[in-house]
């Protein structure tokens, strides 16, 4: 058996396909690095390109925030005491609500919120003119309403501090007054309030909705109802019709109470004539008006009938002071109260005839003598008596009394009533008088003459207008 050495081989290619091997390795590692760094620049360039535009976009939300309060103090820059609340906080969540939607932190019922929300704040400056308007809206008449307060067409006299409001509204009164905003807790919606506060006074907030609420009863301070329109037409309807023939406005029939009589005076309380007339029958008017005035009471707003009822038929301020909430229970009382009103305010009496009386005439003239100043007295005492004193006396002629008021005689408490079935109260009336003229003044010889004949004719008249009353007195044998 030989012996032989092996085979041997030697391995050329290995070391080739290594290095082969790690220049695709190299190579490979080379490409991905150079991938990965396209991909980080491309994502770097986004972000970057995102940042700048949610930048340019907060910038443009933030324009609109100013925007909004811009356009708010544009709408009101004619009320410089105005104040806002709260305002700019409300203002500012526009661009941090904007920021969370651009983001996609906010869906569906979320999303649909903060997007109403973002249109109320949008809408602040419309809104905020709109509260300012209303309230203004008030202002109109202002000074009117006032000198007609308590009557149509006037303030109510039974109201809260509303004139007092206005008053500092229009800078008549010290006080302030502001904008603040508050979100409603159940809907989330923004809402708009005027708060007024006088001075020494208490603050009054009108919300958004009450404003729009009394722009449909008169403002924010409510007039009293004019129902002169509803009245003028009942008149026309119910207690007048026109004539035929004269083509005049004449009593409808049946509406006249029969013929009566008065006594016309001067403003020196003697009688210058006699008028005669026909009153109307207010019953017969009221029965002929009470379906129109129930129908009017009973449409009125209870807010409006209230404010009427309480000024105009005069129910405020007593135990019967209507409102709101009592109105409709009251009913049948107001109806009474306004058709008394509609028929003693809208019927007229009707004027037959004038007939006028000889007026005597108390200027004192040239006097012959005492007797003939009597006389002249005598006649007409009343009218001298006012002339002399201005007091006005009341003669009642079935007792024969002359009546002088309290309130005429110097520290009396009670009425002085003067007998002239009495001599000695009747010749102490008429010396009086005589003492208050000029006829017998002084001490000449005339004078002491004027007041003595005077003197002897009263006391003769006396006695002969008092015999007969005498007489009766005496008794019988």
């Amino acid at each position: 058996m030989s012996y032989r050495n092996p085979q041997q081989v030697v391995d050329t290619q290995s070391a080739q396909h290594i290095a082969n091997l790690q220049n695709v390795i190299s190579g490979t590692i080379q490409k991905v690095g150079t991938s990965y760094k396209a991909d980080e620049d491309k994502r770097v360039a986004e972000e970057k390109a995102k940042a700048k535009e949610r930048a340019k976009r907060i910038d443009g939300y933030i324009k609109t925030e100013q925007g909004v309060w811009t356009s708010t103090e544009k709408t009101t820059q004619n009320n410089k005491s105005l104040t806002y609340e709260g305002l700019d906080t409300r203002i500012d969540e526009y661009s941090d609500i904007s920021d969370k939607i651009d983001s996609g932190l906010l869906y569906g019922k979320e999303l649909a919120n903060a997007r109403a929300y973002q249109r109320d704040i949008l809408s602040l400056p419309g809104r905020i003119k709109n509260v300012t308007e209303l309230y203004t809206e008030g202002v109109v008449g202002y000074d009117k309403a006032i000198r007609n307060q308590g009557s149509q067409g006037g303030v109510d006299m039974w109201s809260d501090s509303a004139v007092d409001n206005l008053a500092v509204w229009q800078d008549k009164a010290p006080g302030t007054r502001k904008i603040f905003l508050n979100k409603n807790e159940k809907s989330g919606r923004l809402e708009v309030n005027l708060s007024i506060t006088p001075e020494g006074g208490k603050e009054r907030i009108y919300t958004e909705s009450q404003l729009q609420e009394m722009s449909k009863n008169g403002g924010p301070m409510p007039l009293i109802p004019d129902e002169t329109k509803d009245f003028e037409e009942a008149k026309a309807e119910y207690f007048y019709e026109i004539d035929n023939t004269t083509k005049k406005s004449v009593h409808k029939d049946g509406i006249l109470g029969e013929e009566e009589s008065r006594e016309i005076k001067n403003k020196k309380g003697v009688v210058t004539a006699i008028q005669y007339y026909r009153p109307v029958d207010k019953e017969k008017a009221k029965l002929a008006s009470r379906a129109m005035a129930k129908l009017n009471v009973e449409t009125m707003e209870p807010f409006n009938g209230a404010m009427f009822a309480n000024n105009v038929l005069g129910f405020g301020g007593t135990k019967d002071q209507v409102t709101e909430k009592n109105y409709e229970e009251k009913w049948p009382e107001i109806t009474d109260a306004y058709n008394d009103y509609l028929v003693n305010n809208y019927t007229d009496e009707l004027k037959v005839r004038t007939e006028k009386v000889e007026t005597p005439k108390t200027k004192e003239g040239p006097i012959q003598t005492g007797k003939d100043f009597y006389d002249q007295l005598r006649k007409n005492p009343i009218s001298y008596l006012k002339e002399y004193t201005g007091v006005d006396a009341k003669y009642d002629e079935d007792n024969n009394t002359i009546t002088i008021k309290a309130e005429d005689r110097q520290d009396a408490d009670v009425d002085l009533i003067i007998n002239m079935n009495n001599p000695d109260s009747r010749i102490s009336f008429y010396t009086k008088l005589l003492e208050q003229s000029r006829i017998a003044k002084g001490d000449s010889k005339e004078s002491k003459l004027v007041r003595k004949q005077f003197s002897d004719a009263l006391r003769a008249g006396t006695a002969k207008k008092l015999k007969p009353k005498a007489k009766k007195k005496l008794p019988t044998d």
